[in-house]
């Protein structure tokens, strides 16, 4: 064997050394603290740890970072959508307003000062319900031209107009408009009547103006003091609500519109007066005393009978055990008079008899006319008599008041009565 041989022999039979492992007892462990098992080890880590922690953002870091951007983009989207519907509901409404495409079924008696301006007409219109955006009607006017030939006056309005009618309207003197009927309803006056004039003036049909009154979809203040429950034995409805005034109409007006003239300015009257508050406070409720003035309404000949008229009712009221009926003429005429009416429409005779205070005791179930203000302050304030009865002359209107029948006997050949 050669000596290269051996020495080839005798590395491969000497046995193989294990690698010097440095060992860690427990003691030398503490908390949180990491032994490495020599120093290019530590080395290394630290340095692949110093490099990690600068070259890359923790996960924490990234995510708040792209929440944030999340978040600023929807905020951004949400801006400018709301802007984007805001800007396209104003063009929008001020398209409808410009040509009256859809607007509520209102028209209004609105009086131009002398010298208004067209900002002082804007807000008029406005305030009616005209019109909704009185910048742009101010901008229509002023690029149009228009604006130093407005009339002063009495304008009769119409919200379904668009603006080049309203333009031509203020251009009109009031009393010029052809189209614009001007009706006077009496205070006494009963709804067959106000029908019967409107619809002989061309203004609307008859049953849809009574429709539009008996549905009542208006917001007054006189509709929470209505009782809740429906009378069947009412006539018309609202009989008694149709305030008795001079009206401007247009020639086949939207009877909703023409409706709601009577209604709004019952509420204004009332309001004006305190009246509300006023039946509040008293023994009846809204419709006992429209029931009550009308009667002293259709009584009355003149306004300072009416407390006296309004007294012989409560004492009759007050003291029914003795006088258990009303007994008044006018509640007999009205209910003959709806009596033909129910006929043809084949109602039962009932409903007249319960406005025959001669028949029916107490008060009728609703108003016979619709009377004005003065009756019903009269209901309200009654004069302070012991009187149980009255009568008129028919042809001087003189009252006469007795305490007892007997009184009133005598009082009706002073009449002419008997």
């Amino acid at each position: 064997m050669s000596e290269q041989e051996k020495d080839q022999q005798k590395i491969t039979e000497e046995p193989v050394k294990e690698q010097e492992i440095s060992t860690v007892s427990a003691s030398d462990i503490q908390d949180d603290t990491v032994i490495f098992s020599s120093t290019s080890d530590k080395e290394f880590l630290a340095e692949k740890e110093e490099k990690n922690s600068i070259e890359q953002p923790s996960r924490k870091s990234v995510k708040k970072k792209k929440k944030g951007k999340k978040w600023t983009g929807f905020l951004v989207a949400g801006i400018i959508i709301i802007i984007s519907i805001g800007l396209a509901f104003t063009i929008l409404t001020g398209f409808n307003d410009v040509f009256a495409l859809s607007k509520p079924a209102i028209s209004a008696d609105i009086e131009i000062p002398s010298g208004a301006t067209t900002a002082q007409i804007s807000k008029l219109l406005k305030e009616e319900g005209i019109i909704d955006q009185p910048w742009l009607f101010r901008f229509v006017v002023k690029m149009r031209g228009e604006g130093s030939g407005f009339q002063a006056g009495v304008h009769s309005f119409s919200a379904k107009w668009d603006y080049d009618a309203i333009i031509e309207e203020l251009n009109m003197v009031p009393s010029e408009n052809p189209n614009v009927i001007k009706i006077t309803f009496p205070e006494g006056s009963t709804l067959d009547e106000i029908v019967r004039l409107l619809e002989t003036n061309g203004v609307c049909d008859g049953d849809q103006f009574l429709r539009a009154l008996e549905e009542n979809s208006f917001d007054f203040a006189y509709q929470d003091m209505l009782t809740e429950e429906k009378n069947d034995s009412k006539y018309h409805v609202m009989e008694g609500y149709a305030f008795p005034n001079t009206y401007n109409f247009f020639k086949n007006e939207d009877a909703e519109s023409v409706a709601r003239k009577f209604l709004q300015a019952f509420d204004e009257h009332m309001q004006e007066a305190n009246l509300y508050e006023q039946i509040k406070s008293s023994e009846f409720s809204l419709d006992e005393v429209i029931t009550l003035a009308s009667i002293v309404q259709a009584e009355a000949g003149s306004i300072e009978d009416m407390p006296k008229i309004a007294s012989v009712l409560m004492n009759r009221i007050h003291n029914s055990d003795q006088y258990p009926k009303l007994e008044c003429d006018p509640t007999k005429s009205y209910a003959k008079e709806i009596s033909g009416n129910l006929k043809s429409e084949g109602t039962s005779d009932a409903i007249a008899e319960a406005y025959d205070t001669y028949v029916t005791p107490g008060l009728p179930p609703g108003a016979i006319c619709n009377p004005g203000i003065d009756a019903i302050q009269a209901v309200l304030h009654p004069a302070t008599t012991d009187y149980y009865y009255f009568c008129a002359n028919i042809e001087t209107k003189e009252c006469f008041y007795a305490k007892t029948l007997e009184e009133h006997n005598q009082n009706l050949k002073k009449a002419g009565l008997i």
